[in-house]
């Protein structure tokens, strides 16, 4: 009896202990994917908003060239 306990004791922890690595390894790289999905998420987020940036200079700048050839045609005119 004393010898089956002294071979099964390891054995049972011995697979427990294999047991939650092999747990923890999978929630880590589990993990990991998620991570890896947000940032990949995150930079397309940001390289929209920079897209969105430009888009809105280019436009400021037109806005700024009406403004300015108002004002021109405000001085010719008087």
């Amino acid at each position: 009896m004393e010898l089956a306990q002294l071979l099964i004791t390891p054995v049972t922890l011995l697979t427990a202990f294999i047991f939650f690595w092999k747990q923890t390894k999978a929630i880590s790289n589990e993990l990991k994917r998620e991570l890896k999905e947000d940032i990949k998420a995150v930079r397309n987020d940001v390289s929209s908003i920079r897209d969105e940036m430009h888009d809105m200079n280019g436009r400021l700048g037109r806005v700024e060239g009406l403004l300015m050839t108002l004002d021109f045609e405000k001085l010719r005119k008087k």
